[in-house]
């Protein structure tokens, strides 16, 4: 832990050095011709972004034209490119956030690179009429209309933080996450801390919870799969319903991307079958609504008819 409170500080000073270059424009970044909207976190991941991002694009694209600029994480791309899931082994090609988005937004362009400015500008080339930037806070080399700070009210701002929480100040608005898995004076304190180092964001401090919808019934066990950065709200959810987690395994990105190009690559225990917890379209109006992020169950089985008629489920990300 002290190694890693360590490298965390280091961390911090690389990361304060690089934005005192941009703040006094001694690095210039790269000014696009329509607005940007970036959706991002202090801390390592894990907070929502991705659900986030596709919520706003789902509103966004009823009046814009949107494009979503994601960067190809252990993906096979050297250079930027528009995201195809027709495309055989996409989600290796792309990278397994970019071929969800492209998934739940087909109205959208979705483009994926390695570098998020770069990636931006080859965007352009299609014209949209906003760009919306996936985990683009740290991201300076692109220049922002907007930047939406996400903190998860479970880990709050006492995680490790990849800079420092001094710099939410640079938020135009901030989304605390699963306000619903942690008690109301955790999410008081991380309120009150926002607004002593920004009071600005007085009235642009916000909260959601989070839900997993499984349609089956709370007595039969679960033996959990996830690839989510933080998985533990997750099975924290799902208990706080009620349901009997027997299980939790997690998964790394690579076999996140299996995942993805086919179900038939997993295999599920004897007498177990699994259930994808799908990636819900949510029915919003401006300002409300619901995000929801992917994973997989394992259900026991009480014979061949039930599952048969297994059906999948839901996670609500929501106001």
């Amino acid at each position: 832990m002290k190694m890693l409170k360590i490298f965390e500080k280091i961390y911090h000073f690389l990361s304060f050095s690089k934005n005192y270059l941009y703040d006094k424009k001694l690095i210039q970044s790269v000014r696009l011709q329509v607005p940007v909207v970036s959706v991002g976190n202090l801390s390592f991941g894990g907070v929502g972004k991705t659900p986030c991002i596709i919520m706003l694009a789902q509103e966004f694209s009823t009046t814009h034209k949107v494009c979503v600029v994601t960067r190809s994480y252990k993906a096979e791309l050297k250079l930027a490119h528009k995201v195809d899931i027709t495309t055989k082994d996409a989600a290796q090609k792309f990278g397994d956030e970019a071929f969800l988005i492209k998934t739940k937004l087909p109205q959208c362009e979705v483009w994926s690179g390695p570098n998020k400015s770069e990636t931006a500008q080859q965007a352009m080339l299609n014209r949209p009429g906003l760009v919306l930037v996936d985990d683009g806070f740290s991201h300076r080399k692109l220049e922002r209309s907007f930047d939406l700070v996400l903190i998860d009210a479970t880990q709050g701002l006492e995680t490790y933080l990849r800079e420092s929480e001094k710099n939410i100040t640079r938020a135009g608005a901030v989304l605390i996450t699963k306000t619903n898995l942690a008690n109301s004076a955790t999410v008081v304190k991380i309120k009150e801390r926002i607004l002593k180092m920004s009071p600005k964001l007085k009235d642009s401090v916000y909260t959601s919870t989070v839900k997993t919808v499984l349609k089956v019934d709370k007595q039969q066990p679960l033996f959990l799969f996830s690839g989510l950065a933080r998985s533990e709200s997750f099975v924290m959810d799902l208990k706080n319903q009620g349901y009997s987690v027997i299980h939790h395994e997690k998964f790394d990105t690579t076999t996140h991307q299996r995942h993805h190009r086919g179900k038939s690559q997993r295999r599920a225990p004897e007498g177990f079958d699994f259930v994808d917890l799908r990636w819900n379209r949510p029915r919003t109006r401006p300002g409300r609504g619901r995000k929801s992020r992917g994973g997989s169950v394992l259900v026991q089985r009480a014979n061949a008819d039930d599952a048969a008629r297994m059906p999948s489920g839901d996670r609500h990300f929501a106001n």
